[in-house]
């Protein structure tokens, strides 16, 4: 159901403005004003954010993990429905990198946010048109700010997994009320036949510091903010 409202339309079902004249310019002015809209967007929720290691296959969290008033997923997250019992199916904050957008990935009807890591990677789009196609449809694009993601290159002296990223944004910026939980993320690093979930063709990068991110993770921890 569409109802307009100006050069805008207001899909009622999807709770999305659409607007098809949305340009790169209004993307990049939009950005305070939707990290503004996030924060007040998260208050009061439970959060779930679903890494991509195997350590989730087998334990069974999907309808767990599907209960939180928000759930946010990583680039090449599983689609396959038959995963489900382990990560659950429910997605409301999509985090990937400029590459992975640029994939144009089917994306779910009721995705809200997508949120692109790196060095405010608005700034490094390989394909601008992929970033306009979803700006169009409704869906605010967010970068993380430039200090954040110095700052943790700074501490690990290598970029920062988009895992790391997305959860020191949040503790650090949204001012959230209740602790993180967090799924899917094998800090520890064990090795394993398969490292993604989705995947046996994927790998763990080589440029960012596993074993210093495993010691952020635990400060995470320590002090409350998130809880795997």
């Amino acid at each position: 159901m569409l109802e307009a409202s100006g050069n805008y339309n207001i899909d009622i079902t999807e709770h999305r403005i659409k607007n098809p004249t949305f340009t790169l310019d209004d993307f990049h002015h939009h950005q305070n004003t939707w990290r503004s809209d996030l924060s007040e967007y998260l208050q009061g929720k439970t959060i779930a954010v679903v890494g991509n290691s195997t350590s989730i296959n087998n334990t069974g969290f999907g309808t767990y993990i599907d209960s939180h008033d928000v759930v946010c997923r990583f680039n090449r997250h599983p689609k396959d429905s038959k995963k489900g019992f382990d990560i659950g199916q429910k997605i409301d904050i999509w985090i990937t990198s400029a590459e992975v957008l640029n994939e144009r990935l089917s994306l779910p009807v009721k995705l809200k946010w997508i949120i692109l890591t790196g060095a405010d990677a608005r700034y490094t789009l390989l394909n601008k048109d992929s970033c306009l196609t979803y700006l169009q449809q409704g869906i605010q694009v967010i970068t993380i700010p430039l200090s954040t993601w110095s700052n943790l290159v700074q501490t690990l002296q290598a970029p920062p997994s988009a895992g790391l990223l997305w959860l020191t944004y949040l503790t650090e910026e949204a001012n959230l009320e209740n602790p993180i939980q967090t799924f899917g993320f094998d800090s520890a690093q064990r090795k394993k036949k398969q490292y993604h979930v989705s995947s046996a063709t994927y790998f763990p990068s080589k440029r960012h510091a596993w074993s210093l991110e495993k010691k952020a993770l635990r400060e995470l921890e320590l002090c409350g903010s998130i809880s795997p």
